[in-house]
């Protein structure tokens, strides 16, 4: 994916688990690991967009150009 080459990626990861805090067992650990996938999803969101959307529109417009 195109946010893996982002030079930001890494900061965010680290930020999202210092918030996290102490894990001193399994149950935080999940709870931190599915606070990082919600970090993720709203920093890709607001750094690249809806990305299927654009990709959508993309390929409707090149058909509508190759009519």
């Amino acid at each position: 994916m195109m946010w893996e080459r982002d030079g930001a990626l890494p900061e965010v990861i680290q930020d999202a688990w210092r918030k996290a805090g102490a894990m001193g067992n399994l149950g935080n650990v999940a709870a931190a690991l599915g606070m990082l996938m919600h970090t993720l999803h709203d920093w890709g969101k607001k750094r690249f967009g809806n990305v299927v959307m654009e990709i959508n529109k993309s390929r409707s417009r090149l058909e509508e150009l190759m009519a």
